[in-house]
């Protein structure tokens, strides 16, 4: 199926890189854009998949992670929500899918197709620039994560996750969204902590208004407070 031009452009300008892209690859990507609807739990790619392309959440959550070789643990990297773009690496190494991703309820992605996206940046190669700027921006949070965890208390921790979900992991810009719908099972597996551990800090944070608890969701109440407890400059 064929996306309406006007009306995915409204979401995917909420996306920071996408707006900063040259026109041209803006209606390039929508142009070659085909939706793909995935069910609760449904997986839109496993690790070791073949590449297919570039894709951008548009709606609903994913869960991108992965498992331990025995298949029983999981491994959460992050939750997803839209705009976001991603599987651009492959487009570099043509290599497999290196994560899970895993539908949280009902989902809509964009696929751009690899060939087609291709004969794009074939056409117009200066466009590889902007693959390699999400590139690089997805390579700057990585270091970041590996920061976080080696550094900080564990409520610093967590207020940081909570950060990063919040701000799309840096490529939303709308300063809308409040509502995280990440669980505190969610946040534990991601930050490697026990779920008590996170409800506890929760806790403190619910305390000092700087959030509030909903079921299956955190709200922001002052993401100014919560940049202090998290060492996060603005």
């Amino acid at each position: 199926m064929r996306v309406n031009f006007v009306n995915i452009r409204q979401i995917l300008e909420q996306n920071a890189w996408f707006r900063a892209c040259p026109p041209g690859l803006q209606d390039g990507l929508i142009e070659h854009s085909q939706v793909v609807e995935i069910a609760d739990g449904d997986y839109l790619c496993r690790r070791g998949d073949p590449a297919t392309g570039l894709f951008c959440l548009i709606e609903g959550r994913l869960r991108i992670g992965g498992s331990a070789d025995d298949g029983h643990k999981e491994a959460i990297l992050a939750i997803i929500e839209p705009p976001y773009w991603f599987g651009e690496l492959e487009l570099f190494d043509e290599g497999p899918r290196g994560h899970d991703a895993r539908a949280e309820g009902a989902v809509t992605v964009l696929n751009i197709p690899q060939a087609a996206l291709k004969a794009v940046l074939e056409r117009e190669p200066r466009y590889w620039r902007e693959l390699g700027l999400l590139a690089a921006s997805k390579t700057r949070l990585a270091f970041k994560a590996l920061e976080d965890s080696a550094s900080g208390s564990s409520l610093t921790r967590v207020a940081r996750r909570i950060l990063a979900i919040f701000d799309g992991y840096g490529l939303h810009s709308d300063g809308q969204k409040t509502l995280l719908t990440a669980s505190q099972e969610q946040l534990a597996l991601m930050l490697g902590m026990s779920r008590q551990t996170v409800n506890q800090h929760l806790g403190k944070l619910e305390k000092q208004e700087v959030i509030r608890r909903h079921y299956g969701g955190i709200e922001i109440l002052d993401a100014a407070k919560l940049s202090e407890i998290g060492g996060v400059r603005s």
